[in-house]
């Protein structure tokens, strides 16, 4: 949840961004502070007026090109339009030929500079250039010689952060988070509107490991909330406040307690309803979120009701390619549960069709997609779909097709699985789709036993390595990157350096934590993060300069049966195992022939595969590092 800057407390910080020579100056320019003195009011009407005044002013003048940039950027935050809405695209074009010139900037305008420009790719989604910046701005806080207003690093903190949690690595969100809430309490006290996005912000980080500390974060930022309220403080952000409880109750259904979530929702319904100016986004999103609790309880009608409901209300442009494929994919799994697949089946193509008319004609759909794992859900419910429908209707397309959409799913995860670099994440994200792996199995099982096709032995062989590999390859991948020698010794080394000052740096954090060493915390966090962001530079080096290593780090492929069954002499064999959730499958190989057999999972092999697992992970904590 990205901080907006016009909130007073950053104004004031505005003010301080004044270039130290117009201070100095003989004659201070009174129009400059005028429009300065009302720039400093509490109205946003007020803010943006004399903004556009001063920019105005300033324009073209170039002892005063600071005033003008700070202008442009209180211009585009204050927009009543979006933030890359083509009223604001000069401004932008401004700040960008500013910021990246020689001219003497103070730092903190400088980092200001930066970061709104990371907003804007962040708006777009354009991941890559967003970080571009964001990490510009945070070099130029980490080689300032003159110390940078907390504030400012508060706003780049948070908004970095967010980014992270667009791409779902969790650990180096939550870490920006942390700081920027002891930023924050320095700054504006133990009560602020800040502090409740920074718990908001934070909880978010915990919605896929730990819904319960998420709830109690969130707890925290509507208690922030309630007594700025009883304070008769204004909300500048009193969207976020009615979306918190959407929030909440989101995560009350996802740990199974549908009672609270019914009172969140309909408190945020109630919140919402009764202003004027009502937030299509935040509404959009409780409509969904009451769609969700509905399906939860079996109402389909009433849920696909909803999901119609949401789609109305977030139907510009760009939230359609960004929200539409959601509500689509949930409608199809109401149609599904309603046992009617080809209604089901008409919501995925429709997503893939906005997809498809996203982005350039000669882009894959996965270049296409804003959030690939949302193309990933469509291709595994495709699949789910057609092979209901099969057992409706038992044609041997549908499962043909069904087998083509697991394909396409697992190259989605196996790309997927190269851009998420966080360790943690890393196994959220795998963990969250294990199963797809014994659903392309079984589909391909029965394609097998009931018409004898010889071609979906290679594919179970397929999915049954790869989810055996992705385990394994994760476990020996915990904390050395530098598994092949691919690299010079000169990289490793460094790389290697890294990876130990982190591990450390993490356990000492942990440490200073569970004594409550609150300096200690904030200096160790300081060289954590400072410690990640050299990583993620070095590793982009990498994956740049050394594409090989990457795929040697990640990408673990598989043969076919033909090409095994020639490495095997006359007399011998193998025997693979794939233990899933409801079947164990054992195949079975020699140099001219092969099957697949599946056994009831009737009995427990949980406490086996435990220690079978642990023995693997011990034995590569306990090897020797190159």
């Amino acid at each position: 949840m990205r901080k907006n800057n016009y909130f007073p407390a950053f104004l004031l910080g505005v003010l301080m961004m004044i270039p130290f020579f117009h201070l100095c100056a003989q004659e201070r320019d009174s129009t400059i502070e005028y429009y300065l003195s009302k720039i400093s009011s509490n109205d946003i009407d007020t803010i943006r007026l004399y903004s556009k005044k001063l920019n105005q002013y300033t324009i073209g003048k170039i002892n005063f090109t600071e005033d003008y940039f700070n202008s442009c950027i209180l211009i585009c935050e204050t927009s009543s339009e979006k933030l890359n809405a083509p009223s604001n695209r000069k401004f932008f074009q401004d700040i960008h030929k500013i910021v990246t010139s020689n001219f003497p900037l103070w730092n903190d305008a400088r980092i200001n500079g930066f970061r709104i420009l990371g907003d804007y790719y962040h708006t777009i989604y354009d991941i890559d250039q967003a970080l571009k910046y964001y990490n510009q701005a945070l070099f130029t806080a980490d080689t300032s010689s003159v110390k940078i207003d907390d504030t400012y690093l508060s706003v780049l903190y948070t908004n970095l952060s967010d980014v992270y949690l667009d791409l779902n690595e969790f650990n180096k969100a939550r870490l920006l988070i942390e700081k920027t809430i002891e930023l924050d309490i320095k700054s504006e006290g133990p009560v602020s509107e800040f502090l409740a996005l920074d718990y908001i912000n934070l909880a978010n980080t915990y919605r896929q490991i730990a819904p319960p500390k998420s709830i109690e974060l969130y707890l925290k930022a509507k208690s922030q909330f309630n007594k700025l309220r009883s304070r008769g403080e204004k909300i500048w952000e009193f969207h976020e406040f009615e979306y918190l409880h959407v929030l909440l109750a989101d995560n009350y259904l996802k740990i199974g307690n549908q009672k609270q979530a019914i009172l969140e929702i309909d408190t945020a319904f109630i919140m919402i309803q009764s202003k004027k100016n009502k937030s299509e986004l935040v509404y959009g999103k409780a409509l969904e979120t009451k769609a969700a609790i509905l399906q939860h309880t079996g109402s389909y009608i009433e849920a696909i009701k909803y999901h119609n409901i949401a789609d109305d209300f977030l139907k510009d442009k760009q939230a359609t390619l960004v929200y539409k494929p959601k509500i689509l994919l949930q409608k199809a799994r109401c149609y599904l549960k309603m046992n009617q697949p080809q209604k089901a089946y008409q919501q995925i193509e429709q997503a893939f069709y906005l997809i498809d008319q996203s982005g350039d004609l000669d882009q894959s759909r996965f270049d296409k997609a804003l959030f690939p794992e949302e193309l990933l859900q469509l291709y595994l419910e495709e699949a789910k779909i057609l092979s209901n429908w099969y057992e409706i209707q038992p044609k041997i397309d549908l499962l043909y097709r069904s087998q083509k959409a697991y394909q396409n799913a697992l190259a989605i995860f196996e790309k997927m699985k190269l851009t998420v670099s966080d360790q943690q994440s890393r196994q959220v994200f795998m963990n969250n789709n294990a199963t797809f792996f014994e659903s392309a199995i079984d589909l391909n099982f029965k394609l097998w036993k009931e018409y004898s096709d010889s071609n979906s032995i290679n594919e179970i062989l397929l999915f049954t390595e790869k989810s055996k590999n992705n385990f394994l390859y994760e476990s020996l991948n915990k904390t050395n990157t530098s598994l092949t020698k691919e690299l010079p010794d000169s990289i490793l080394t460094k790389i290697q350096s890294l990876d130990l000052k982190i591990s450390q740096t993490e356990k000492n954090l942990f440490e200073a934590k569970s004594k409550d060493q609150k300096n200690n915390v904030s200096t160790i966090r300081d060289n954590l993060i400072k410690y990640r962001e050299e990583q993620n530079i070095k590793m982009q080096e990498i994956e740049e300069n050394y594409p090989q290593f990457y795929q040697l780090k990640f990408n673990v492929s598989v043969p076919d049966l033909t090409s095994l069954q020639k490495e095997l002499k006359t007399d011998e064999g193998i025997v693979s195992y794939y233990v899933g959730s409801k079947h164990l499958y054992v195949l079975l190989f020699d140099k001219w022939d092969f099957s697949v057999e599946r056994v009831p999972m009737d009995f427990s092999l949980s406490e086996k595969l435990n220690a079978f697992n642990t023995s693997i992970i011990s034995s590569a904590d306990n090897s020797p590092t190159a």
